[in-house]
């Protein structure tokens, strides 16, 4: 069966060493910052990304049921195809609005047919939260810094907490 890759990105040491002598996570800190403040918008505001992407929960023409049940048959519960398309918007405006990634990638990770049938949850859920991989001389940041374990976080504590992951071996 096809397993959608959940993690935004990956930043391998390889693609870390493409830029230098130029501090390319520093850069791409930066740069994912800045867009994912760009993408949030203002506060208080309507968001534009998210109106246009509720559109397609309404759209005829976008069979969201059907294209779901064929990703996942044997899912014995009758709501989540009609359910999976909120789902995914409902996490796109929890980015947006601050929650932690950690978080949202453990709702995803909960609700993946081969996470449920091999029973995995809660080892991936330790390695999420960057509890497996602890060595002497290295633990993932967000395992041991509690600005990084807080539910809501700014876009630049978010976007840290993202390369953490990207970068973690064990993820």
């Amino acid at each position: 069966p096809h397993t959608p890759v959940l993690l935004p990105f990956r930043l391998t040491p390889q693609f870390s060493s493409l830029l230098q002598p130029l501090d390319s996570v520093g850069l791409l800190a930066h740069h994912a910052t800045l867009t994912l403040k760009a993408l949030a918008g203002t506060p208080g505001e309507t968001n534009v990304l998210l109106t246009t992407m509720n559109v397609f929960l309404e759209d005829p023409i976008v069979d969201w049921v059907s294209s779901t049940m064929k990703r996942q048959p044997e899912d014995d519960d009758q709501d989540a195809p009609r359910w999976e398309p909120a789902r995914r918007i409902r996490n796109a405006s929890r980015k947006l609005r601050g929650d932690n990634p950690m978080d949202i990638l453990l709702d995803d990770l909960q609700q993946n047919v081969n996470v449920k049938a091999l029973k995995s949850y809660g080892a991936l859920e330790r390695i999420v939260r960057g509890e497996v991989g602890r060595t002497m001389t290295h633990a993932p940041r967000r395992a041991t810094q509690p600005q990084l374990q807080q539910p809501n976080m700014s876009t630049a504590l978010q976007v840290e907490c993202l390369i953490d992951i990207a970068t973690d071996p064990n993820v």
